[in-house]
């Protein structure tokens, strides 16, 4: 959890204590702990600061919720993108953890299991690229034998 935002008092009077403040947190939580669940538990330290301070005119509010996704390693789909990525690449494809947003929690809320798998997006090179040619031939490669796999065509 961060303090992502604080907004309060007005610029063109900074030297007026300002009437009212926002805070905006930013809670992130894994896949495996449920949204409602996350909002309850920071929704109680919002209670128990109210209590402690009910002359504050505390309010609070949920404007944002995307949960996280995660897959199986035994799903089909991951099968084949493992097995896929070896034959292309010559090496089996790393894992990692991600931090970032995707369709992946949209879709996950629905039920369709997801993968977020392809190139890295690591520095750009001096053309203010990010990905090379040979990687995206390579990925799309990939991309082609793990559909063909998944619907039975290979």
């Amino acid at each position: 959890m961060n303090l992502g935002g604080i907004r309060g008092g007005h610029a063109w009077r900074a030297s007026r204590t300002p009437e009212k403040a926002d805070l905006f947190l930013d809670v992130r939580v894994p896949p495996n702990i449920a949204m409602s669940e996350a909002r309850r538990e920071v929704q109680q330290v919002f209670f128990d600061l109210e209590k402690k301070h009910p002359d504050w005119g505390l309010e609070f509010e949920t404007y944002v919720s995307v949960p996280g996704a995660s897959i199986s390693g035994d799903h089909p789909m991951v099968q084949a993108i493992d097995k896929n990525h070896q034959q292309v690449m010559g090496a089996p494809p790393k894992r990692d953890v991600v931090v970032w947003c995707s369709d992946a929690s949209v879709l996950t809320r629905y039920g369709i299991e997801t993968v977020n798998y392809g190139p890295s997006s690591g520095p750009r090179d001096k053309e203010g690229e990010k990905v090379s040619i040979k990687t995206l031939v390579d990925i799309t490669k990939i991309y082609a034998l793990t559909a063909a796999q998944l619907c039975g065509v290979q």
